[in-house]
């Protein structure tokens, strides 16, 4: 035998889902600005970096320098080609994070002319079912997009210190 919530319990519960709600929507907003964040941070380093490594001095180090030096360089040459790998995969997770998703809103059927006609406990019911699936699935691509976020935001940083430790290994090398 099924209970009967009172029209007080009903509306707690509808102010406890719509609150549930708008966490998750601000935890989206979050996730998203974190995430366009980082995507800005990776374009600006790239776009400042590649400048400053010594591309022009690969060549006469690979073709007149010791034996040292050629390794040197093409293990610092690697470590570079690493971080942009880094960077790139970094990108698209931070990218998969910020696009678009299949968030749901609140279905607002019960607000019709037809509904009218029902029960205040009858909407409200249908409101909190309404919440309920909705707050699920928009947490389940929340989770999603914080996972992404989380993992390129660590290959970002693993980039980020290889590309700038093997660019002033590359300047120490190459000597300029």
């Amino acid at each position: 035998m099924k209970k009967k919530c009172s029209n007080a319990t009903l509306s707690i519960l509808v102010d406890t889902a719509r609150d549930e709600y708008a966490k998750e929507r601000e935890r989206t907003t979050t996730l998203d600005n974190k995430a366009s964040f980082f995507i800005t941070v990776i374009v600006a380093v790239v776009t400042i970096s590649i400048p400053i490594i010594p591309f022009s001095s690969f060549v006469n180090i690979l073709n007149d320098g010791t034996v040292i030096n050629i390794h040197l360089v093409s293990f610092f040459i690697n470590g570079l080609i690493a971080s942009f790998i880094c960077l790139i995969c970094s990108f698209a997770y931070l990218y998969k994070a910020y696009k678009v998703a299949d968030f749901r809103s609140i279905n607002l059927d019960c607000v019709n002319e037809e509904y009218q006609k029902e029960s205040i406990e009858y909407i409200q019911k249908n409101l909190c079912k309404s919440y309920k699936e909705i707050v699920a699935h928009n947490k389940t691509i929340n989770d999603e997009k914080a996972d992404s976020v989380s993992n390129g935001i660590r290959l970002g940083l693993i980039g980020f210190i290889v590309l700038i430790v093997c660019t002033i290994a590359l300047i120490i090398t190459i000597g300029g």
